[in-house]
């Protein structure tokens, strides 16, 4: 295809110089629609560490054993690697999100735990019980529809019965 010339007669340049752009491969992108998830781990993420990606990734323990709370890019940077390469580690070590939610494992209570640990308190040792609980957590799928009438009946009792402005 010749190149377009601009609308004062003048050639100009293809817009990648000299190359053409690469179609997308989907078999090298994880997580995109059609990918398959139950790939053997890739090289990148079979080697990132299941204990410390849980540390970094679901705990918050940076590399300082500080508390900070990071998202799948700040872990990513800290790895090394691509954000879609943290989670295709997170779907290799059974620990993407919709499995976490499907453990029955308190992750709000562990988080806590590692945030409010005193000066002199390792949290990465604390982080091992934490992550061997996590491990030997039975799978337990949610029952929404039942922690969704708890949650009302709970805010009944708390608050008193209010109506939805959307019953009115």
């Amino acid at each position: 295809m010749p190149p377009r010339r601009p609308s004062n007669g003048t050639r100009r340049p293809p817009p990648f110089g000299d190359r053409r752009p690469r179609p997308e491969r989907p078999d090298h992108r994880p997580g995109r629609p059609g990918a398959a998830s139950h790939r053997a781990p890739t090289s990148s993420s079979s080697r990132i560490d299941p204990f410390e990606l849980f540390c970094a990734y679901y705990l918050g323990i940076g590399p300082d054993k500080r508390y900070a709370p990071a998202n799948v890019h700040d872990v990513a940077r800290r790895f090394g690697v691509d954000s879609g390469v943290i989670r295709q580690a997170l779907q290799d070590h059974r620990m993407d999100p919709e499995t976490i939610m499907n453990v029955d494992f308190d992750l709000a209570m562990a988080q806590m735990d590692i945030q409010v640990a005193p000066e002199g308190i390792d949290r990465v040792e604390l982080a091992r019980d934490i992550f061997a609980q996590f491990r030997a957590a039975p799978r337990k799928p949610r029952d929404w529809h039942r922690l969704l009438a708890e949650d009302a009946r709970e805010n009944a009792k708390t608050f008193g019965r209010r109506d939805d402005p959307r019953d009115r």
